[in-house]
This record gives C-alpha cells, sequence and structure tokens, in this order.
C-alpha cells in the first residue's frame, strides 16, 4: 500500500516529481495527492511550465568557447593531492 503525503510534503518533493526522480511509490503518492488536492494540482501545472521554459531556455544558452576552455584548464591543472 503506498503512503499517503500531505500538502506540504507532496510541495517539496515536487520538482523531483516532475523530473520523474522519485521512488515508484513516492512517486505514486505523489501523484494520488496532486489528483485529489486542487491547490497542489494548480501549483504542480505551474511549477512544470516553468520547470518546461527553464530546460529550454538552458538548452538555448551555452557556455562561451574562451570560458569552457579556461575552466578546462583549470580543472586539468588543479592539483589533486588535496
Amino acid at each position: 500500500m503506498t503512503a499517503q503525503v500531505d500538502c506540504e510534503r507532496a510541495l517539496a518533493l515536487l520538482v523531483d516529481f516532475l523530473k520523474h526522480e522519485l521512488p515508484a511509490d513516492v512517486a505514486t503518492a505523489v501523484e494520488q495527492h496532486l489528483e485529489a488536492c486542487r491547490p497542489c494540482e494548480q501549483h504542480a501545472r505551474f511549477e512544470a511550465k516553468f520547470v518546461l521554459v527553464i530546460s529550454q531556455r538552458l538548452r538555448e544558452e551555452s557556455c562561451p568557447a574562451r570560458l569552457r576552455a579556461q575552466i578546462l584548464n583549470a580543472l586539468n591543472h588543479e592539483d589533486l593531492s588535496g
């Protein structure tokens, strides 16, 4: 049987739920809560749109080649001996 989640817990897990990063039983509990709770369901729809817009924007942006080279150079020359 799937444990139930309240509004606070559902909203705390929402981003991971939308990214499909929750264990199946927890995802099911969040999904059941969203189906039964209109305010949380509305928040989830807003959050899903927000995550979609952000992920689309991230695909459009890229790190400038010069900065990427500087970062890689610094990582390659980092003292790993600690």
